[in-house]
């Protein structure tokens, strides 16, 4: 499953990141600075890519307003990450902003690819949802954070042919008494 969706990532990353560097640069040359053109084109990269990550790349079922908060936090300490880096290379160091902005679209990419697969778009997890090293919200849906359905309880009766049930069990569950 991971193969596919670093392949979707590729395509979906590298045909967004193109066109988000060319306005970048268009903005950076012609209408703003370099600084005010990276927060633009940060910006709107972010709201893109949550919608195309979260519909094409990852196929996200669940809370959307949630995984949209965890979205703008991981592209929230990117963006501090590349505002750093912008002022320290290229402000600091003399270094071309286009070369250090080009160089931080590939590194972060990487970077929040993960953060992406592993937290802000975490699949559902199999099994039971109880049990010894479970986290103690465990019994809410790890998507959807809502309260798992009660379980059905199990019952079973053994009778003596006659119809009289001589034995009953019922496990524990939600009684409907």
């Amino acid at each position: 499953m991971i193969g596919r969706q670093v392949l979707r990532w590729i395509a979906v990353g590298v045909s967004l990141n193109a066109a988000l560097y060319g306005v970048y640069l268009l903005l950076s040359r012609a209408l703003m600075g370099s600084v005010a053109a990276m927060t633009l084109t940060y910006a709107s990269g972010v709201l893109l890519g949550f919608t195309l990550n979260r519909s094409i790349i990852f196929r996200f079922v669940g809370d959307n307003g949630a995984a949209l908060v965890r979205y703008c936090l991981a592209y929230a300490a990117g963006y501090v990450i590349d505002f750093g880096a912008l002022r320290l290379l290229s402000g600091g160091l003399g270094i071309p902003h286009e070369i250090v902005q080009g160089a931080m679209v590939a590194l972060l990419a990487i970077g929040l690819f993960a953060l992406q697969r592993y937290w802000v778009f975490r699949p559902r997890r199999e099994g039971p949802t109880r049990g010894p090293g479970r986290e103690p919200d465990a019994m809410t849906s790890p998507t959807s954070h809502e309260p798992a359905p009660p379980r059905p309880a199990l019952s079973a009766e053994i009778s003596d042919g006659a119809g009289d049930p001589r034995i009953r069990y019922r496990s524990p569950g939600p009684s409907k008494s």
